[in-house]
């Protein structure tokens, strides 16, 4: 029957089409790492970047733009145009991600650019499809919910514990913005793939395991392809990697029931998953066997939780029932399963924390970085001088005076800073011990030729070395 709407197509062909949607958004990435390992020529760095970023997110908005209009020219039903509004959505706050890190250089700009992008842009897009004003379309998409958090937490400390004993904490100013940067990245995936994205799916289909494994799916597909694009390889940890922590924050969407999903346990799992490697890795190391191990050992524990609260959600309601549950002071009922996961995340973290002041290495390393300036003293200049104490005496005014003619502005914007640090003279540069603060603004100025990470690593609680065979 045809309608103002279009035709009702059958529902395979329908589907047909969300396939074809989907399969567009999801090649558009390996095409790009394709079109970099076959070697086409590129601009230059950050023109190249750019280039890249615009046609793939041209690319993947422009397809799913078209399968919009053709599913409201063809069909009267909503599967193709909403998952395609989805996966637009998707397409559109990743590609302006792309941008803001390529022009914004600081990290709070990033972050606030990429929250109003989801709760704007996002939240009006849900609004719109479920005609609802902008703060029920954010409830919609789970920020005012709990979401599991106690599970995520007490999750995240079964993962993660292994690095208090194998690894230490840097300067106390780069772990803050390490630690921000992944709350950072934690919040915006859940908020758009568990939120924004899930919301949505959940409007095509009823079932909402079929709504969690589409979302996981296309979240798993789109960020092996977007790491290949960036690095033009991938490990067989990185994937791991990624099918185990969607299938665990997608459990943890799904643990909190019907019309009641929710994504901060996701974020709060998926953040420090991304801040712990980072905070206790000493990014001067090459390589570290316990550190391997530990990476090894994250995928693989994550799964196993995965399938257990899986099981676990479906079990536990017929062993475990809510009517002997204690009374809370408000009067209302507290079942076993909702005290649990808060009870166990407080344990967990108390127990890792005790063995992390124990046989652990806490608190913050003294991290530094060297300050090389491009102007170096003129050693030729000591062949005109005919006597060795006259070419000592000059070498060492040569370098001073060097020394003192390059370091003055830098040195009173240290000292500015409130930071300590130490001169050079034999080689030009500064070192500026405790923190990395600092270190982007000093490497862009003209006069410096490199700022590099001090060399004195951390020190490691556990550190194993393979056998000499």
């Amino acid at each position: 029957m045809t309608t103002r709407q279009g035709r009702n197509l059958p529902v395979i062909l329908e589907w047909a089409l969300v396939g074809l949607a989907a399969l567009w958004f999801l090649g558009v990435p390996p095409l790009g790492a394709a079109v970099s390992v076959l070697g086409f020529d590129l601009p230059a760095e950050g023109t190249g970047q750019l280039t890249m970023i615009l046609l793939a997110g041209g690319l993947q908005i422009g397809g799913l733009l078209v399968a919009m209009a053709l599913a409201k020219l063809i069909s009267r039903r909503d599967q193709l145009f909403r998952i395609s509004l989805a996966l637009l959505l998707a397409a559109g706050c990743l590609t302006l991600t792309g941008l803001t890190q390529l022009y914004l250089p600081g990290g709070p700009s990033q972050a606030l650019i990429g929250i109003l992008d989801l709760l704007g842009i996002g939240g009006w897009a849900l609004g719109w499809i479920f005609r609802c004003n902008l703060p029920r379309a954010w409830v919609k998409m789970g920020l005012t919910r709990s979401g599991s958090l106690g599970w995520g937490l007490a999750a995240a400390a079964l993962v993660l514990w292994p690095w208090l004993l194998v690894g230490s904490l840097g300067d106390m100013h780069a772990s803050a913005t390490l630690l921000f940067q992944s709350l950072v990245g934690g919040l915006l995936a859940e908020w758009l793939w568990r939120g924004l994205v899930l919301s949505l799916l959940l409007s095509v289909t009823r079932r909402r395991w079929l709504a969690g494994l589409l979302g996981a799916l296309l979240y798993v597909a789109y960020e092996i392809g977007a790491l290949a694009l960036g690095s033009g390889e991938l490990g067989t940890w990185q994937v791991a990697t990624i099918f185990a922590l969607a299938f665990l924050t997608t459990e943890l969407w799904a643990r909190s029931g019907k019309e009641r999903e929710g994504v901060w346990g996701a974020v709060a799992f998926h953040a420090l998953y991304l801040a712990f490697p980072r905070l206790f890795v000493d990014p001067r190391l090459e390589f570290e066997l316990a550190h391997l191990a530990t990476q090894l050992y994250m995928p693989l524990a994550t799964g196993a939780i995965a399938v257990l609260l899986f099981l676990g959600r479906k079990i536990w309601p017929l062993v475990i029932r809510s009517s002997k549950a204690p009374t809370s002071t408000t009067g209302k009922k507290l079942s076993i399963s909702q005290l649990l996961p808060a009870v166990l995340a407080l344990t967990l973290w108390s127990a890792i924390l005790g063995v992390y002041l124990i046989f652990g290495s806490p608190g913050f390393s003294n991290d530094g970085y060297l300050i090389i300036l491009k102007e170096q003293a003129d050693l030729g200049l000591l062949a005109d001088i005919p006597t060795r104490e006259g070419k000592l005496v000059f070498l060492y005014t040569l370098l001073g005076e060097t020394a003192a003619g390059s370091q003055g502005e830098i040195r009173a914007d240290l000292d500015e800073m409130n930071l300590t640090y130490r001169p050079y003279y034999l080689v030009n540069m500064i070192r500026v011990d405790g923190t990395q603060r600092g270190m982007d603004e000093f490497a862009a100025r003209p006069a410096v030729a490199q700022v590099m990470l001090n060399p004195n690593v951390r020190q490691y609680p556990v550190s194993w070395e393979l056998p000499y065979a």
